[in-house]
């Protein structure tokens, strides 16, 4: 599956797909792994906040089923940009917030870069900037992954942001993007 190749919105379309063959085939693990394709894709194209609400029931229920933490970890973070836009979880309840320092495999990057784009929703430049610096270490986990081209965008339009302030010193906010 190469959803970049592809419009974001047929991404969740091909993950499902590869979730649904990985379940034929008895591989629970990486049928549980396709959210992590189908998510992103959803929050970015869905016309409908209720899609994505389901698909991170699904998500959610499915790491569960499976005792999948480390996935179940990352689609909490997905939670949390719900209730962020909508003041809803899942569940209903109140978010369980994934720390991104200290979280897990993917979860960490994951969380940097949905709280950044919550943090960006609500206007608060300053907390998308400090995020970008420092979830940036962490992208190489998901380098390859549709989030790692949205925290790269967040950060810049953040650096751009700070750019505007009185006194920003624009040498090193610009260095900070240099490959």
């Amino acid at each position: 599956v190469m959803p970049w190749q592809e419009p974001i919105e047929r991404s969740a379309d091909a993950a499902h797909a590869s979730s649904a063959e990985a379940l034929v085939h008895g591989d629970l693990e990486c049928a549980g792994y396709g959210y992590l394709a189908s998510l992103p894709a959803l929050v970015d194209s869905a016309p409908h906040l209720d899609l994505v609400r389901a698909e991170i029931a699904d998500a959610l229920a499915r790491a569960a089923r499976t005792s999948n933490e480390a996935a179940r970890e990352v689609y909490i973070v997905f939670d949390d940009l719900l209730w962020a836009l909508t003041d809803r979880t899942c569940s209903g309840g109140p978010p369980m917030p994934v720390e991104p320092a200290t979280a897990k495999g993917w979860a960490g990057p994951f969380a940097y870069v949905y709280r950044a784009l919550a943090a960006a929703l609500h206007d608060d430049w300053p907390q998308v900037l400090a995020l970008s610096r420092r979830g940036s270490p962490s992208m190489g986990l998901i380098g390859s992954f549709y989030a790692h081209g949205v925290q790269r965008v967040l950060w810049a339009l953040s650096l751009a942001v700070a750019l505007r302030r009185p006194g920003a010193d624009g040498a090193a906010l610009r260095a900070e993007l240099a490959p």
